[in-house]
């Protein structure tokens, strides 16, 4: 009995943050960078080595812990259409086209 309430309670705690996911795909199948906020203002960016291209399409998860953060996801150096979108606990909030280059942006309640 103690263990199940035990796994009851960090099931809770782990589900108390917000997770967002982030997309990114192009015609051309890779982008030369790919950047993404993490939580309390961090960045995350690959390739991390320089001449690397990132397979697309592509994604990541993040849980955002704390509230009113922005989520932003950019990649640039895609050849042709490229698109992004930011998915917030499984609904899209946020989309966007553009030409080699693209950057989505949803804040985090």
């Amino acid at each position: 009995m103690v263990v199940v309430v035990a796994l009851t309670v960090a099931i809770i705690f782990v589900g108390g943050g917000r997770k967002v996911r982030y997309e990114i795909e192009s015609v051309d199948g890779n982008a030369q960078i790919i950047s993404w906020a993490t939580d309390n203002g961090g960045v995350s960016r690959i390739p991390r080595t320089q001449g690397q291209k990132v397979e697309t399409p592509w994604s990541a998860t993040v849980t955002f812990q704390a509230a009113d953060q922005v989520a932003a996801v950019a990649t640039d150096g895609a050849t042709g259409k490229v698109s992004c979108r930011i998915f917030l606990n499984g609904r899209q909030v946020a989309e966007s086209t553009g030409r080699q280059d693209v950057l989505c942006q949803a804040l985090v309640p």
